[in-house]
């Protein structure tokens, strides 16, 4: 197995944060020939949202998720999130 992942973020104002991520994970080094052991890459870009005056976390990605020879079929991803707190 291998695998490891880069991760940037930028806080644009005090409420919103951008954030990149890109990882590669590939189970069996020795081969390349079903989707259990081809390598997955992913490519991920998003911001976090605090809004003003509330405990509320409000977080947007969007993920794009590629693997060797096109054994397994690309696919995008949204990801949504609320997190509050009291």
């Amino acid at each position: 197995r291998f695998g490891g992942y880069t991760l940037a973020g930028l806080n644009v104002t005090k409420t919103v944060k951008l954030v990149g991520r890109f990882d590669a994970w590939d189970p069996d080094v020795s081969k390349e020939t079903a989707a259990a052991n081809v390598i997955e890459r992913d490519y991920l870009g998003g911001l976090t949202w605090l809004p003003a005056g509330t405990r509320l976390k409000v977080q947007f990605a969007v993920v794009r998720k590629t693997y060797t020879r096109d054994i397994v079929p690309a696919v995008r991803q949204v990801l949504t999130q609320v997190q509050a707190s009291w």
